[in-house]
Order: structure tokens, then C-alpha cells, then sequence
């Protein structure tokens, strides 16, 4: 899918082994995520919007952080999904409380300008501030 030194990726390919391996019985959360990848920019495939969702909301069950933060912002902002901040809320406390940085800082910018049906909250702002700068501490960015 990302190719190799001199090897461009091959989309098509990619996809046909990515939908195997998310629709096995392991239903691995990665390929489901690459799959909605693939799906909503149009890499190797038509631009389905149905199917990337479809993808995503996979692999936020099946527990991967950044589906989980993605899918909040679906909801959150009613792109591809009708806008639902409780189910926002939902989405992002799931990808927080997996120690995703940029799920943490949502939280904290929902609680300090009173967003997704919370009141504003400078001790719980502050409290997500802190979190998000614990968990850049464990990101290991490739």
C-alpha cells in the first residue's frame, strides 16, 4: 500500500489483500482502517463514502485509536455520518482513554469552549492538556 524504495504502491493489489485479511474471522482492525483509507481518498478505487465508513466503523469496534478519533469526527462534525455529539463523545473518549494524543486535546478543547453537550471545564481541560502531553510520551511516529 505505502510501496517500497523504488516499488510505487500498488493500490489495487493492496486492496484486494487488505479486504481479505479485515474480513477474515481475525477481522484485523489495520486493514479495515487502510481499507477506509483507500476508499475515501479514491487510492486504486473509486471514492465511496458508504464503504469507507463502513471500513472505519470496523476498525473503531474492533479497538484501533485513530478509527475511534476518526469516527468521532464523523459524528462531530456530520461530514460523512449525521451529526451526533453524543456518539462523538462516545467515539473520543474510547480513543482517549487509549492514550491517543490528538483524541486527548479534542476532549480538552470540547471541555474548554463547552462542546458535545459538555459544560465548560477549565480543570478537566487542563486535566486532557496534561494527558495529551503523557501520551506523546508513548507515540511512536514512523
Amino acid at each position: 500500500m505505502r510501496g517500497l524504495p523504488g516499488v510505487a504502491p500498488d493500490y489495487v493489489e493492496s486492496r484486494r489483500w487488505l479486504t481479505l485479511a479485515a474480513s477474515h474471522d481475525s477481522r484485523d482492525a489495520q486493514a479495515a482502517y487502510d481499507l477506509a483509507t483507500l476508499y475515501r481518498n479514491g487510492y486504486g478505487v473509486a471514492r465511496d463514502a458508504v464503504a469507507a465508513i463502513r471500513w472505519l466503523e470496523q476498525a473503531a469496534q474492533a479497538g484501533l485509536p485513530l478509527a475511534q478519533f476518526q469516527l468521532a469526527n464523523e459524528y462531530r462534525f456530520g461530514a460523512t455520518r449525521p451529526h451526533d455529539d453524543a456518539l462523538a463523545l462516545q467515539w473520543l473518549t474510547r480513543a482517549a482513554n487509549a492514550e491517543l494524543p490528538e483524541a486527548n486535546l479534542a476532549l480538552a478543547m470540547a471541555y474548554r469552549n463547552g462542546e458535545l453537550g459538555m459544560a465548560r471545564d477549565e480543570n478537566e481541560y487542563w486535566a486532557h492538556v496534561k494527558e495529551s502531553e503523557h501520551d506523546l510520551k508513548h507515540v511512536n511516529r514512523q
